[in-house]
């Protein structure tokens, strides 16, 4: 999980993303880039703290070759040793059973939770919930919150996923052309507060949104509980 705090240890939605994740008991790397101030931050929930640095913090919604860089070196804390490499943004929440989906297979494969699952989004300080309908110029296959890739992903692309314009779209474009792209039925929950990249009226200002189904309440209800 790369993690930028900003300067503070005051952010509620990356304590609740690493609770969440700690859950899955599979190894779990948080990478922060801010020294002491993420380190603790980290620590005191419980988790195993990498420092990987990051030049700045990208303010475009797309990302940068910074924010990239970082993505890549984030993954790479892991070594060459497991099946697959997941990465989960510090406030996106998966369903837990996706890591249990995860296929078998040689065929470098990225995989994701499925486009046609429901996406949440939720701010925790305005209490604001909506469901979000993504509407991009291109046609993907996977939401945003967990980018998952094989060990045969890793070696087609160099260790290096992120590469294309769009961080995560572009990894999926990427494999799209030179690979697989495996989507999972399940659910992302997106927690917002003030100040973070793609913030929660960027959002509902570029995609379509509709209210909660009962669904999708009980799953926000189910994940604020268990974080």
């Amino acid at each position: 999980m790369p993690l930028y705090l900003r300067g503070s240890a005051a952010l509620e939605a990356p304590k609740r993303a690493i609770r969440w994740y700690l859950q899955t008991g599979l190894p779990f790397h948080v990478c922060g880039s801010e020294g002491n101030l993420s380190r603790r931050y980290v620590e005191s929930l419980g988790a195993t703290y990498v420092e990987v640095k990051q030049r700045r913090f990208s303010r475009n919604s797309g990302g940068d070759d910074h924010l990239r860089k970082k993505f890549n070196d984030s993954i790479a804390t892991h070594g060459d040793r497991y099946d697959w490499y997941c990465l989960v943004g510090a406030d996106d929440l998966v369903s837990l059973d996706f890591f249990d989906k995860l296929p078998d297979t040689n065929v470098p494969t990225m995989a994701g939770v499925s486009m046609s699952s429901p996406l949440v989004l939720h701010h925790l300080q305005y209490k604001m919930s909506a469901s979000v309908h993504l509407d991009y110029y291109n046609k993907y296959d996977l939401l945003p919150g967990v980018n998952a890739f094989n060990r045969a992903a890793m070696r087609a692309c160099m260790n290096r996923p992120y590469q294309m314009r769009g961080c995560e779209t572009g990894a999926e474009q990427f494999f799209a052309a030179s690979g697989d792209v495996f989507p999972i039925p399940g659910y992302v929950v997106m927690l917002k507060e003030d100040g973070c990249l793609n913030a929660f009226t960027r959002i509902i200002d570029r995609h379509r949104v509709t209210a909660l189904t009962d669904f999708e309440q009980k799953t926000l209800d189910e994940v604020m509980k268990k974080t």
